[in-house]
């Protein structure tokens, strides 16, 4: 995995897989024990964020971290997060 962006406040990273060329939103979550979720980004939401870091602006990324955090453990639903 290749770090693309992080976030050290919100504890986050942006990652690229090379192997497969998946893009990848890792989460730091958790209270009393911290685990992390790892989101599989969607062609377009890769895209994008790696715009919106180009820009020097890190909000969508945030948003959608914070969404993550709100639905630990289960992650949101209807979405791939890798095992």
């Amino acid at each position: 995995m290749t770090l693309l962006y992080r976030n050290a406040d919100w504890m986050y990273d942006f990652l690229l897989d090379e192997q497969t060329g998946r893009y990848y939103l890792r989460v730091v979550c958790g209270t009393s024990a911290w685990y992390e979720m790892c989101l599989l980004l969607t062609a377009a939401e890769a895209a994008s964020f790696r715009q919106e870091v180009a820009r020097g602006t890190d909000e969508p990324l945030t948003l959608l971290a914070r969404q993550v955090m709100g639905s630990a453990p289960g992650g949101i639903a209807h979405r791939e997060y890798r095992r």
